[in-house]
């Protein structure tokens, strides 16, 4: 059965054909009214190509029952638009699903041709030239050194569940906070293990931050080289575990906090939420 790679798809017609793996998949929510906005999902081919790809909201009933993350698919007849900013991956180019879209489960794993991950690592390096960007969300892997407890924030739109968590990337510690539910995807369990979190923002405090979005994605020793090649690394390390204070700028009453990290509303509305505090914090450091 003849199929289209993504990398040559494009906006000359809607007749497309693409045999892909979904390999995540979120809902889309506004912030303001906690309403749906689109079923979301990020789509790999045999060639290793990423796109993201967009069901809207009056459609969402037709589909959901029909996408399945980890599974693979043949999709046909949807529309090719360029990406705006906050993109999961790094393209320019986005699937929107239409009413006339087909979309078929394969089966049969000598069809299927297919990773069943994939991610852009983000080096510090590059986390450093996304400081306050808005053109690409940013996927890291680490070793975690601190998970912290489940808490509560008040935030412009209300009262929000918050897990503040420390990864060691290339030897930097790098403060990561999660919300909403994205907090139930990893607990204390996970010290010392290697954490992938996915699609996050980046701001450089005293130290690099990031906050989770709505398509974050927290994996915990997923079976990837990457994974492997961290767990040797720090092994091999012999890495003791220390208990620190929290960051300067992030020490003082909660109201103190909140001017480090003014926003405008828009600014808000338009990107995850900025940590307001972040408790006391454990780093890995070898003692070679």
């Amino acid at each position: 059965m003849a199929y289209d790679m993504l990398d040559v798809i494009n906006n000359g017609k809607d007749s497309w054909k693409v045999k892909v793996r979904v390999i995540r998949l979120w809902d889309a929510i506004n912030l303001n009214n906690n309403e749906l906005i689109s079923l979301d999902m990020i789509l790999l081919d045999e060639q290793g190509t990423m796109i993201h790809a967009k069901v809207i909201k009056h459609m969402v009933n037709k589909f959901r029952p029909l996408i399945q993350e980890g599974l693979v698919y043949m999709i046909a007849n949807f529309k090719v638009t360029s990406a705006m900013n906050f993109r999961p991956v790094e393209g320019d180019k986005i699937i929107n699903f239409l009413h006339t879209t087909k979309i078929q489960e394969i089966k049969g794993l000598k069809n299927i041709r297919i990773a069943e991950q994939s991610f852009m690592f983000c080096s510090v390096e590059v986390l450093s030239r996304r400081d306050g960007q808005r053109m690409y969300l940013s996927d890291v892997i680490g070793v975690a050194s601190y998970i912290g407890n489940i808490e509560e924030t008040e935030t412009t739109h209300g009262i929000s569940k918050i897990r503040d968590i420390v990864l060691r990337i290339e030897d930097q510690k790098v403060n990561i906070r999660l919300w909403g539910n994205k907090v139930d995807q990893i607990d204390e369990d996970s010290v010392g293990r290697v954490v992938i979190v996915t699609s996050t923002t980046v701001r450089k405090l005293k130290e690099y931050s990031l906050s989770s979005t709505g398509a974050t994605k927290v994996y915990i020793d997923l079976d990837i080289p990457e994974t492997t090649e961290l767990q040797t690394r720090y092994c091999l390390e012999d890495d003791i575990i220390e208990e620190t204070g929290p960051e300067a700028h992030l020490q003082g009453t909660i109201q103190e906090q909140m001017l480090y990290n003014r926003k405008t509303l828009r600014e808000i509305t338009e990107i995850a939420y900025e940590s307001e505090k972040i408790g006391k914090v454990l780093y890995c450091r070898s003692n070679h």
